[in-house]
């Protein structure tokens, strides 16, 4: 029988601990937009839905969205093995 990673806020089951961190940035708020509240199921796609319905530059988007490095604030662990921040 396969692992399957369980979401601790929802209860939803994934099949990769990939597909689960990238659910958990949704909850934390890191796939929601700052202009008009919809809610992207990956961080990835909130960028798409800031260039191709809000018209931002890759510029302004950077500014609202958080990079990997500064996941952190969203309460997001790193996954396991990622690259860590260099301290500064």
């Amino acid at each position: 029988m396969r692992e399957s990673f369980r979401c601790e806020t929802c209860g939803k089951s994934y099949s990769s601990r990939v597909s689960l961190n990238h659910h958990s940035k949704m909850h934390a708020g890191a796939t929601t937009c700052a202009l008009c509240g919809r809610v992207s199921s990956r961080v990835a796609d909130l960028r798409t839905h800031l260039k191709v319905v809000h018209k931002l530059s890759a510029q302004e988007i950077r500014a609202l969205v958080p990079t990997r490095e500064k996941y952190h604030f969203f309460g997001v662990p790193p996954l396991a093995g990622a690259p860590q921040p260099r301290p500064q």
